[in-house]
């Protein structure tokens, strides 16, 4: 039997990630994935074959989609880069926090 691949998880967290500015290590943390896990199935396998991955990364990048059309993300260019990480988890987290109470 073969495995389901999900391919449009991988195109809609890019197109995400793209107009939020949020970078790979955050969207890893979020995900609950190694860096490398996530970059693997971003650039070489461009689909997920474990349906738990795909669920979370689904979950990510309609928060993501949500914070841009709130206008929360991108972060501001007067944020550091060095900071940006940082304030993007800030962000995410106090939007599912406040989702969820």
């Amino acid at each position: 039997m073969k495995k389901k691949r999900y391919q449009t998880v991988i195109d809609d967290l890019l197109v995400a990630m793209r107009d939020s500015d949020v970078k790979r290590p955050v969207v890893a943390t979020l995900a609950g994935i190694p860096y490398i896990t996530l970059d693997k199935y971003l650039r070489k396998e461009r689909s997920i074959s474990t349906p738990s991955i795909a669920q979370r990364l689904v979950v990510i990048s309609d928060v993501l989609t949500r914070l841009v059309k709130d206008g929360q993300l991108p972060i501001p260019e007067e944020i550091s880069y060095n900071q940006r990480s940082a304030t993007a988890m800030e962000i995410i987290s106090s939007h599912l926090t406040r989702d969820r109470g």
